[in-house]
């Protein structure tokens, strides 16, 4: 006789190999959108540093 932690298990892997193709596509849709927001942070973060750095760099 299964457990019911088995069948629970079961159920749940099943599920989501089931629907994934529904969910899946969202999944990607948003880790892209994360990375490139990522992206811009880091890039006006380095954008900023940068300036900073010219801006303290003694002229002459």
């Amino acid at each position: 006789m299964p457990h019911k932690l088995d069948t629970a298990f079961d159920g749940t892997a099943a599920m989501a190999a089931i629907t994934a193709p529904l969910w899946l596509a969202d999944v990607e849709l948003w880790g892209r959108a994360l990375v490139l927001l990522g992206g811009v942070v880091l890039l006006g973060l380095r954008i900023a540093i940068a300036w900073r750095e010219l801006r303290r760099e003694p002229r002459g």
